[in-house]
């Protein structure tokens, strides 16, 4: 996804500075990203290890930048099925780019 469209998907939800923003299909995080640069808490999920895990190494480089202002506490990652996601905290807006396509995982389920 280009950043472009995932800032404008952010902008879409409406979330303010200090709210919580979910996507449960963060992917590398290029919506969450977006959301740490206008200052939102951040929960993502990914059902791919690797994905989850860019993420967080995204993340964690965007928390250096002088223009996003999120420290390590602002985000969390789960190596998860969404269905399976305990969220303790009240969510502010669910912004994400649903999995789609051939080489979309199923995370060894079967799809019907």
């Amino acid at each position: 996804m280009s950043p472009k469209l995932a800032r404008c998907m952010v902008n879409l939800s409406h979330i303010k500075e200090d709210q919580l923003l979910l996507d449960p299909f963060c992917g590398t995080g290029g919506i969450l990203i977006e959301g740490a640069m206008i200052g939102t808490k951040l929960i993502g999920s990914d059902i791919n290890w690797k994905m989850k895990n860019g993420t967080l190494i995204n993340l964690d480089y965007c928390s250096n930048l002088d223009y996003c202002d999120i420290c390590e506490n602002d985000f969390e990652a789960h190596h998860i099925d969404v269905r399976e996601l305990k969220l303790y905290k009240k969510v502010d807006a669910v912004v994400t780019d649903p999995p789609y396509g051939i080489s979309t995982s199923t995370g060894g389920e079967k799809k019907w």
